[in-house]
């Protein structure tokens, strides 16, 4: 929150990078709806982008919304609109605002370079965030100032405690049962190996 809310009024780009499942999206989420974050951002937008995109296709998930945030209609033909059309509205629309953009899932090391002329750096404190596994895109040169935020793995003992109160949350102490104990740490142990491998 600090780098979404600090003083520097240039664009900033803040990476959020860890292997599948370390939580990048619930942080990110979870800073993403904090009323104090929503309220010093005039306008704010989030998408997945994922491993296959169509350019385009973002330009009009962002431009809805950002509109959807404004409560206002989407516009009718944007379908049929060309890239520098739909570049050309946000830009429009985000040239005089302090942004948020949250970028969501992001595989290719190009996906910046494709769409930051849509986001205007105009001096405003506008910040784009971005979750990735790669460390490669996390800490790519975006021509602007940015931060890096590694989620590191929790520790097995955290781990083990964690996947108890969720998965036995209905027992006694939430914790699990000595019959089970040996199929639940194998399961435990697979599950750690098929995400530390994703």
């Amino acid at each position: 929150m600090g780098w979404l809310m600090n003083e520097e009024q240039r664009q900033t780009v803040v990476s959020v990078v860890g292997m599948g499942g370390s939580g990048k999206t619930t942080l990110v989420a979870r800073t993403f709806k904090d009323e104090i974050v929503k309220r010093h951002f005039e306008c704010y937008a989030w998408i997945t982008v994922s491993q296959s995109y169509v350019i385009e296709d973002l330009l009009r998930r962002l431009i809805k919304e950002f509109r959807k945030a404004k409560k206002e209609e989407v516009l009718a033909d944007m379908n049929a609109m060309s890239y520098n059309e739909l570049l050309e509205i946000l830009v429009n629309h985000l040239e005089t605002k302090r942004y948020l953009v949250v970028l969501d899932d992001v595989w290719d090391v190009h996906l910046w370079d494709k769409i930051r002329f849509s986001f205007p750096d105009k001096q405003l404190g506008s910040r784009v965030m971005l979750t990735t596994r790669r460390e490669d895109i996390a800490s790519s040169s975006f021509g602007v100032e940015s931060h890096v935020h590694k989620i590191q793995p929790l520790e097995r003992g955290d781990a083990w405690e964690l996947f108890s109160m969720k998965a036995f949350s209905s027992y006694p102490n939430k914790s699990c049962s000595t019959e089970i104990l040996p199929l639940a740490r194998n399961l435990w142990r697979s599950v750690k190996a098929y995400l530390l491998r994703s």
